[in-house]
C-alpha cells in the first residue's frame, strides 16, 4: 500500500489474568469494569479473551493523566 505505514512490530497480548495483576484487581472486578463500560472489552484470540497491552498501557495513562491534573476546589469563604 502506497503512503501507509504499518507498524511490523508484534503487538503483545495479555491475558485476563495478566490484565488484572497489571491493574492490582481481581478477574471478576476485571468483567464487571469492562460490563460497565469503564475498561476496554478484550478480543477473542482463538478461545481466550486477550488485551493488547497499549490499549491497557493508554486506558492507565488515562487515569494517570486525570490524576495527575486534578486540583482540589477552593473553599467558598463562610460570611
Amino acid at each position: 500500500m502506497k503512503g501507509i505505514k504499518m507498524n511490523t512490530e508484534p503487538c503483545k497480548m495479555l491475558l485476563k489474568n495478566d490484565v488484572a495483576a497489571r491493574l492490582g484487581v481481581t478477574e471478576r472486578y476485571l468483567e464487571k469494569l469492562v460490563k460497565d463500560g469503564q475498561f476496554p472489552p478484550s478480543f477473542r484470540l482463538g478461545k481466550r479473551a486477550v488485551w493488547a497491552e497499549q490499549a491497557v498501557d493508554n486506558w492507565l495513562s488515562e487515569l494517570m493523566a486525570a490524576q495527575l491534573n486534578w486540583r482540589m476546589p477552593r473553599r467558598k469563604r463562610v460570611q
